[in-house]
């Protein structure tokens, strides 16, 4: 209906190219002019709040001159002779043997509980596997060569969890007998 009213730009391969070399263009170029622009009226904007070093009054120098003049003393105090405002710096490291068993202490069981919570995560993931493969072998309509299906289904667990069989732990299988699916 539009069909024959509808102008046709890119009928020309040599037209759509320059088209497209020409949005291309522009919209490489375009963006970093835009970028470069704002920036730079920000660093302006920036180095106008900003005083030059000249114009530093004289007695901030001197202020800052004292006060570092006042740290070095501070830190060149003897340990005893400290106030209890520079307790912390006069701590030594490494630290005293009580202090690290008192610390280590502490840090070992967190280590060791990290690794309780992995191998318990762990565990955890195995027995939900080895429940999930039972209970797809429990629930087919199909019987198994040999056995019933709850046999099957015990097989499948054992059979999972074999490699954690020789950890000490007991494994108990409750299997409620239940109905095949229909189909």
């Amino acid at each position: 209906m539009l069909g024959s009213n509808i102008p046709v730009i890119g009928a020309y391969p040599a037209v759509r190219g320059m088209m497209m070399l020409t949005t291309f263009v522009a919209g490489m170029t375009i963006p970093e002019y835009f970028l470069a622009f704002f920036s730079m009226r920000r660093c302006r904007a920036m180095e106008s709040c900003l005083p030059d070093a000249l114009d530093l009054p004289k007695a901030s120098v001197q202020d800052n001159l004292r006060y570092y003049e006042i740290q070095r003393a501070r830190l060149a105090q003897p340990a005893g002779g400290a106030s209890r405002a520079s307790c912390a710096t006069t701590a030594t490291w490494p630290p005293s043997p009580p202090e690290m068993a008192f610390v280590m202490m502490f840090a070992v069981f967190i280590i060791l509980g990290t690794f309780e919570l992995a191998f318990d995560m762990i565990i955890d993931g195995i027995v939900q596997i080895a429940a999930q493969q039972a209970s797809r072998v429990g629930l087919t309509t199909s019987s198994p060569s040999s056995g019933s299906r709850a046999d099957a289904a015990k097989a499948s667990i054992m059979a999972t969890l074999k490699p954690w069989t020789n950890m000490g732990g007991t494994l108990t299988i409750n299997m409620p007998t239940m109905a095949p699916i229909a189909t």
